[in-house]
């Protein structure tokens, strides 16, 4: 499991930080706008991606502005190593 926390502070208008989120390939957040939730509020997202090479892949793809992200935190589901 993946998770991502975010809160920008000196951007204020919807609209302008704009991005999407792939994981292992795979597309989890499509034109995620971290504004949406209102302006200073921390958003928490969580996603299950298996990991077949040992090294988890995250990319940000910008729509509108630049990606940023606070934190992320990755977890280890199961008992396999």
């Amino acid at each position: 499991m993946s998770g991502a926390s975010t809160q920008r502070t000196w951007e204020r208008e919807p609209g302008s930080r704009r991005f999407d989120v792939s994981i292992e390939g795979r597309t989890v957040l499509e034109d995620y706008e971290p504004l949406a939730a209102g302006f200073a509020v921390a958003q928490r997202k969580s996603f299950d991606v298996e990991v077949s090479d040992g090294f988890l892949e995250i990319d940000f793809f910008p729509r509108v502005g630049w990606p940023a992200v606070s934190a992320i935190e990755v977890e280890r589901l199961g008992s396999s190593h």
